[in-house]
């Protein structure tokens, strides 16, 4: 995934190569000087559990506002 041009410098990261690698292959490159109980498999689930962490509470705050905004009684008049 990581090229490194003739001077040296990094290579910019196309998704063609992303697709070319896989989506295992990236976990296991990530896990690959890790100690055992990091396998690639456990990045895997912590991954998945990120973004579960940080998409469950926008969508969760979306259906609270979308519920109370129709529960909401209609607003009276100012001075009636």
């Amino acid at each position: 995934i990581i090229g490194h041009r003739g001077n040296g410098a990094l290579a910019a990261l196309h998704i063609g190569e992303f697709r070319a690698v896989g989506f295992g292959a990236v976990f296991e490159r990530l896990a690959a000087n890790k100690r055992a109980p990091i396998s690639p498999r456990v990045l895997i689930v912590l991954w998945i559990l990120y973004l579960a962490g940080t998409v469950l509470p926008m969508a969760v705050m979306v259906v609270m506002a979308l519920r109370s905004k129709r529960t909401r009684p209609p607003e009276s008049p100012i001075g009636h």
